[in-house]
């Protein structure tokens, strides 16, 4: 290891002072008889033994090699001045458990590996800094959430939040942020109202729910094959958020829309709205709405026999499936945020982000939305790592100035257009599975695989 320092009539017995406490050594040295300034160059060339090359200034320059023999190695290690608390919820119980519980597996595996790589580096300090993840069961209810989440700031005094799942249970929790003015981070929730309500604290890393469709209905319009549309609509902030975009997106590109369907959460019979769908005998089927509801719908159109050339389902994850049944999800295509034929290394390396995965026992064909939650880690510890200091104010400063590289691409989450404020880059992209396995489908520099269209019904 290497130091320099520059020092006003330094003498040359005290260079071994400059390694600050790492060593304790006695010296012989030569005298120094000039008050100059120097510096010093302190190189450690084995366990016990330092070489010193000083080059003295003034009318001549002199340069004095020291070698100081080495008594002792102290290795206590400087305690960190804080821990940075990060704060979050998770579904562990409750409907949505199934497809987002496993992620405080994603955040503790996050937190070790950060922290044994020493931890984020905060201006503040001149160090890294361990990181802690305080995380509650929201029981998938927006109300628990909100609850939990005033807690993480009132009590646990965490420095900056991560959203929970889903948009109606993160809608809650941003009015507990407003009123305290706490930097949050979102997850997967990308609803409008989320977004166009002027908060400065709140920011997401994936773009508007409203576009995530967008790749999808480019691919459509590329092929020129699709014609016609059946929408069917979970009446709940994510299926509306999601048509926001895909209504207007769809007849943009020529489809025509032959159906529009809307059933509430907790509906159990779709005979009707199946009956209305075959009469219409769409092209796509368009599922836009939450598991377990958007599993239901399907699991039964199946079973009455609705075969439309696609069935697209924004929610092709692994509670569907089981719902319905590998053997009848083959060519179903999905909006997903990373597969493995993704390119990008993200800010923590692609190797990070799979062994975080590993770590927490978690596939990405099981839950694609865990990359998700991993984008907004990767922006809460760009910003940290880029703040002047860990109050809110700075963590909100350098959120809004943050543009990184994640695992799904590149994104600035102080992006404003329109209403939207703080709203990132990254959508979704179609996915299809064929024989069990995944392909990306659109756009076309990230494609796995070709789009098998239309569905060959068995």
């Amino acid at each position: 290891m290497a130091k320099a320092v520059t020092a006003v009539g330094i003498a040359v017995a005290l260079i071994i002072g400059l390694l600050g406490g790492y060593f304790v050594s006695t010296a012989t040295v030569q005298q120094s008889v000039l008050t100059v300034t120097s510096t010093a160059i302190v190189t450690q060339v084995s366990a016990t033994t330092v070489v010193s090359t000083i080059t003295l200034g003034g009318g001549q320059v002199q340069t004095v090699t020291t070698t100081a023999t080495l008594t002792r190695t102290v290795t206590a290690q400087q305690t960190p001045p804080r821990t940075i608390l990060i704060g979050a919820t998770v579904p562990k119980t409750g409907p949505f458990s199934p497809i987002a519980g496993p992620f405080e597996r994603l955040y503790m595996a996050w937190q070790d590996m950060v922290n044994e790589r020493g931890g984020l580096y905060v201006k503040q300090y001149g160090m890294r800094l361990p990181v802690k993840v305080i995380l509650y069961d929201d029981e998938s209810k927006g109300e628990t959430a909100a609850r939990l989440y005033e807690k993480l700031i009132t009590e646990d005094k965490v420095d900056i939040l991560l959203g929970p799942y889903s948009t109606p249970v993160t809608l809650p929790v941003i009015e507990v942020v407003a009123k305290y003015g706490t930097p949050i981070v979102t997850t997967q929730a990308g609803a409008p109202p989320l977004y166009n309500r002027g908060l400065k604290n709140v920011f997401s890393a994936i773009d508007l729910i409203s576009t995530w469709s967008y790749n999808y209905f480019d691919m459509i319009k590329a092929e020129g094959k699709a014609k016609t549309i059946a929408f069917v609509i979970q009446d709940e902030a994510y299926g509306n958020g999601l048509m926001a975009g895909a209504k207007p997106k769809a007849q943009e590109i020529g489809l025509t829309i032959v159906a529009e369907e809307k059933f509430p959460v907790g509906t159990t019979d779709f005979t009707a709205i199946i009956l209305r769908l075959k009469a219409a005998d769409p092209d796509i089927v368009f599922v836009a709405g939450l598991n377990p509801g958007a599993a239901a719908f399907v699991k039964q159109a199946l079973e009455q026999g609705l075969r439309p050339r696609e069935y697209h389902v924004p929610q092709l994850i692994k509670v569907f499936i089981e719902t319905v049944g590998l053997q009848n999800v083959n060519y179903f295509t999905g909006e997903w945020f990373w597969t493995e034929g993704i390119p990008y290394d993200g800010y923590f390396g692609r190797d990070f982000w799979l062994e975080a995965m590993k770590r927490a026992g978690l596939k990405n064909e099981d839950y694609p939305w865990a990359s998700v939650t991993w984008q907004a880690l990767e922006a809460v510890s760009a910003a940290i790592e880029k703040a002047e200091s860990l109050n809110k104010e700075d963590l909100i400063k350098a959120l809004d100035s943050t543009y990184i590289m994640t695992i799904s691409g590149p994104t600035h989450l102080g992006r404003d257009f329109g209403p939207f404020q703080n709203v990132g880059l990254i959508r979704a992209f179609p996915v299809q599975i064929v024989d069990g396995k995944f392909r990306v489908l659109w756009p076309p520099e990230i494609r796995t695989g070709e789009h098998v269209y239309p569905t060959p019904w068995q």
